[in-house]
C-alpha cells in the first residue's frame, strides 16, 4: 500500500503520522515493524531493501520516508520525467501516455523511475509512507501513480486560510472538552497567526485553566 502525505502544514502532517505508528503499536510489534528513513540521504538499494523486508511476528510492516522528493536530483528526475511524459502523450491519440511510461520506468535507471516500479511489486504487507514538508505538483509522479492504484492514499496538508483557521480552533478546543467564545477565537488568530502547533498550545493552556469545561 501506498500512502502520500504532502504539504507545508507541519502540525497536522505530524499529527497523522503519529497516528499511523499508534495504530502499528496497537497490532503489537509495533517497533519492530515500522522503519523510518531519511529520504534526503537514501539510496535507492536501502528502500528497496526496507520494502521487500516481511514483518515480523505480523502482518504488516510500515516504512516512512522523508522529503525524499525535496532532493535536488528528484526534481531533476522529476524534470526529465515530465518531458517523456509529454512526449509519449504527443504520440499517443489514444491517451495512453501516461500508462506506457510507468510501464516503461525501469529502462532509465534513475531513481523515481526505478521507485515507480518498486512500489507496485512490494510485498502486501509493506505500508509504504512518504512524507513531504513541501506540496508535490500535481503532475509529479508519485502522486500520478497514487492514482493509478487502488491501494493508494494521497493526503495534502496545507496552512487553512483566516476563515477556516477560525472555525479549526473551535473544533480543536471542543476536542480538549471546552467551548470557546467567538472573541476568544478571533483574539487567538490575530495574535497568534497561522501557526497550528502554536495555536494548539494556547488552547491546551486556556483549557487546562478551566479544567477543561465550560468555556473560554
Amino acid at each position: 500500500m501506498l500512502y502520500l502525505f504532502h504539504g507545508e502544514e507541519e502540525y497536522l502532517r505530524s499529527e497523522e503520522v503519529a497516528r499511523f505508528k499508534a495504530r502499528m503499536a496497537q497490532e503489537g510489534m509495533g517497533d519492530l515493524n515500522t522503519v523510518t528513513l531519511d529520504g534526503r540521504k537514501l539510496t535507492f538499494d536501502e528502500l528497496a531493501a526496507a520494502c521487500n523486508t516481511l514483518p515480523f511476528l505480523t502482518d504488516r510492516r510500515l516504512v516512512i520516508v522523508e522529503n525524499l522528493f525535496q532532493r535536488p536530483d528528484m526534481a531533476r528526475s522529476r524534470g526529465r520525467k515530465a518531458t517523456a511524459d509529454a512526449g509519449d502523450e504527443g504520440e499517443n491519440d489514444d491517451g495512453g501516455g501516461a500508462a506506457s511510461t510507468f510501464g516503461a520506468s525501469g529502462t532509465t535507471g534513475d531513481f523515481v523511475s526505478r521507485l515507480l516500479d518498486l512500489i507496485p511489486n512490494m510485498p502486501p504487507s509493506t505500508r509504504l509512507l512518504f512524507v513531504e514538508s513541501k506540496t508535490l505538483p500535481r503532475n509529479h509522479p508519485i502522486l500520478r501513480l497514487a492514482d493509478t492504484m487502488e491501494d493508494g492514499y494521497v493526503r495534502e496538508f496545507s496552512v487553512p486560510e483566516s476563515g477556516n483557521l477560525s472555525n479549526w480552533v473551535r473544533r480543536r478546543a471542543k476536542e480538549k472538552g471546552v467551548e470557546i467564545d467567538p472573541r476568544a477565537v478571533t483574539m487567538l488568530v490575530t495574535y497568534v497567526g497561522q501557526d497550528l502547533r502554536a495555536l494548539d498550545q494556547e488552547l491546551e493552556k486556556l483549557a487546562a485553566y478551566t479544567d477543561y469545561t465550560g468555556t473560554i
